[in-house]
């Protein structure tokens, strides 16, 4: 992409009509991204509005930024280790960088660390991924009978729901927010109006995380649809008549990680 957008973008020195750029600073950069993450409709035209002012180098690291992936050849916990020797596992269950150096910013963090280490309601946390490994080692590991079930096809998933305000918020392992897809609330999105008419939460459950995957469902045959299937499935309206005849979003669920108002990551 960088070495298109160089010549598209007329930078080579010796090109007469060289684009020539007054530049951009990094608080006008934090400022569109912080507009990003909270506009609607109107996303295209910050994102263009940024991008007509940067060189094809800026946009090569406005990209990776956006990705969260810098690939600078350095683990993001090595650098969070400089904040702290425990930013990282912080990082890990708010994924919130502003809130891990305000956090250690106090002097008296280490008398409350272990708060700070918890699943916090409609704060996306990074969840524990599978690893591969050789069958013969698994069952060896395993050692006494176990179930094997397929890899599901989707994309892994957290749902956080608060009753006393109704909301309902979705985010991917990587902290990006698909509320807009899902559904805010009950009258809103692909799959959050079918969790409120099915009442799929019990009526003492007052506030909860789940961890799982988001795949698409095909009712006909009785499957889950390839992945490359999801965001069209997911950016259409919720139609219960669709839900019996058509691909529709499903939420897989593997585990519960906060209800009422308490992180259960302690628990086994």
């Amino acid at each position: 992409m960088f070495e298109v957008l160089k010549k598209r973008l007329g930078e080579d020195d010796s090109n007469p009509k060289r684009i020539k750029y007054d530049g951009i600073t990094l608080k006008d950069v934090n400022n569109i991204l912080d507009q990003l993450t909270i506009s609607g409709d109107d996303r295209k035209d910050l994102f263009l509005k940024l991008t007509a002012k940067m060189t094809s180098n800026e946009q090569k690291w406005l990209t990776r930024i956006i990705l969260k992936c810098l690939r600078l050849g350095i683990p993001d916990g090595q650098v969070l280790k400089l904040i702290h020797p425990d930013a990282p596992a912080i990082f890990d269950v708010r994924m919130n960088l502003s809130e891990v150096v305000k956090i250690f910013s106090n002097n008296q963090v280490e008398y409350c660390r272990e708060e700070h280490l918890q699943v916090k309601l409609f704060s996306p946390f990074k969840p524990m991924l599978a690893e591969r490994e050789k069958l013969e080692k698994s069952v060896e590991i395993l050692s006494g009978p176990f179930y094997i079930e397929p890899k599901l096809d989707g994309e892994r998933c957290q749902l956080h729901y608060c009753r006393t305000t109704g909301i309902f918020r979705y985010f991917s392992r990587n902290g990006t927010e698909y509320t807009y897809l899902y559904g805010r609330t009950a009258t809103e999105g692909s799959l959050t109006p079918k969790i409120a008419e099915e009442k799929a939460f019990a009526a003492e459950v007052s506030s909860i995380v789940l961890d799982g995957e988001m795949v698409v469902y095909d009712p006909l045959i009785d499957k889950f649809l390839p992945f490359g299937s999801l965001k069209t499935s997911a950016g259409a309206r919720y139609d219960p008549s669709r839900c019996e005849e058509e691909p529709h979003p499903c939420f897989v669920i593997f585990d519960i990680v906060f209800w009422n108002g308490q992180s259960l990551l302690n628990l086994s």
